[in-house]
């Protein structure tokens, strides 16, 4: 599932439609003259689309999730050590027996 706050949105080449467009001016003269414009217009069926991936958004989320990350791995290097204390322990406990 795509997370719309870190995508970029945009349309493709295809969703564009070109109409050409017919302007008349006047010249110096006073002459009607014709001139032929294209001009780009979004297609009515239209739809955005993910285009990119907006990193600026990406920064704060990775920061946070990195500091959970450090958290967990602090907590079972924590209870690894009280592992190897307790069979330690009991390594002696049974090795006196």
């Amino acid at each position: 599932m795509i997370e719309p706050r870190f995508v970029q949105w945009g349309y493709f080449e295809e969703d564009w439609e070109i109409l050409e467009k017919i302007i008349i001016t006047k010249n110096e003269k006073g002459e009607e003259v014709e001139s032929k414009t294209n001009e780009r217009k979004l297609k009515d069926n239209a739809q955005l689309k993910p285009v990119g991936v907006a990193y600026d958004r990406l920064v704060v989320p990775i920061i946070e999730k990195v500091k959970e990350h450090e958290e967990k791995i602090f907590l079972q290097q924590k209870e690894i050590e009280d592992l190897k204390l307790r069979l330690e322990k009991l390594e002696i406990l049974v090795l006196s027996n």
